[in-house]
């Protein structure tokens, strides 16, 4: 049974295949390569955590793969913001001629449901139920 991480055994065995999990979930080649290093470095970091043996490929690739996935989500929160809060102070005064036309309102909706589209069934079903007249 092995006790300890070996570092380079890991990066040898893992870094081409989480390179292309990264790459397969939309990250950019040069983006996946750096999420793979950072994936490591993490696990090296957080290797007092890991439950399994360090010789079951297995646990360790699924560990791994957990690590890569935070880390990808959160390079994707950043990239888009983060959907951070914005103050009313901030945002500042509402445009002018934001009306209720007809134009206006079929473009709202169009959008709307584009994005419920978007979402993933749970979500959809909340809103849904929660906001639909």
């Amino acid at each position: 049974m092995v006790r300890e991480m070996d570092l380079d055994a890991l990066i040898l065995e893992f870094r081409s295949p989480l390179t292309g999990l990264l790459s397969s979930w939309g990250a950019a080649p040069r983006d996946a390569i750096e999420l793979a290093q950072d994936t490591f470095a993490e696990a090296y970091l957080s290797r007092e955590r890991f439950a399994g043996d360090w010789a079951d490929q297995g646990a360790v690739g699924g560990w791994l793969c957990g690590i890569a996935q935070n880390l990808f989500h959160a390079s994707r929160r950043k990239a888009t913001g983060g959907g951070r809060l914005v103050s009313l102070d901030e945002a500042g005064e509402p445009a002018e001629g934001r009306g209720d036309d007809s134009a206006d309102s079929e473009e709202d909706k169009d959008l709307l449901r584009e994005a419920l589209a978007g979402l993933k069934g749970p979500w959809r079903t909340v809103l849904t139920m929660r906001y639909a007249e």
